[in-house]
Parts: C-alpha cells; structure tokens; sequence
C-alpha cells in the first residue's frame, strides 16, 4: 500500500513526536493548540531543551514552539485546547490520569483534565474559589 505524500508526511510528524517525548514525560499535540498564559520566552530552536526548561520551572504545563523565531513558550494557567489543523507546537505535560466520579471523558479532554488538576484539590492548580 502506497500512501499519498500529504499522509505519509502526517504519519511521520505524529511518530516522530510521539517517540522523541515519550520520555520527558510530555506529550505533542499534533493538530491541537492550548489556551493559557505565557509565563516566559526561552531562546531555543530545540523542542527538548523547551521541555527541559518547562520541567525545571514550577507551575510549567506546557510550551508552544514559534517554529523559525528560535524561541519557545513556557505555559501556565491551561484553559482549553483548540483544534488547528496546521497547528505543530504545542506540547503538554503527561500527568497520572486525574479521575472525577461521574465523569466521563475523551482522550484530549482526559490529558487537558490531567494537567489542570494534578493536585487533586477543589481547584486546579493555581486557581482560588471566588
């Protein structure tokens, strides 16, 4: 089977990121972009060293690579995600899976919900009853 150049390019884009960041405990959102705010912008043309960064720095959630500006960045404070069908920055955290009793979700909204309530408390992370 002969797979069109569109598609095969597709496939090679989700392995790819999916193999080189299953290790550092991110996730690559392939086709998906995140609502949150930018805590800082890094110098850095390499998705790792962005993930090393957002790993070293409290708070960090996720980070969007501005793919030919040399920069990235560091998030904070995610609200939703969007689908964009062009989009190719944005990693998330992986995060054990976070369950609510009565809940039941799909995949993207789970890893959104995993990274918003890591800690388990009556708010996500960050946020204040008011």
């Amino acid at each position: 089977m002969s797979l069109n150049p569109p598609m095969k390019t597709l496939i090679e884009i989700f392995w790819y990121g999916t193999l080189c960041y299953a290790n550092t405990g991110f996730i690559y959102l392939l086709a998906h972009g995140l609502l949150a705010d930018i805590t800082s912008t890094c110098s850095t043309s390499d998705p790792t060293d962005c993930v090393n960064e957002c790993a070293a720095t409290d708070g960090c959630l996720a980070i969007q690579m501005v793919w030919g500006s040399g920069t990235c960045k560091l998030m904070n404070m995610i609200r939703a995600y969007t689908w964009e069908a062009e989009q190719c920055g944005f990693y998330i955290r992986n995060e054990t899976d976070v369950t609510i009793t009565g809940r039941s979700l799909g995949a993207m909204n789970q890893v959104l919900q995993n990274v918003v309530y890591p800690s388990m408390e009556e708010c996500p992370d960050g946020w204040t009853v008011g």
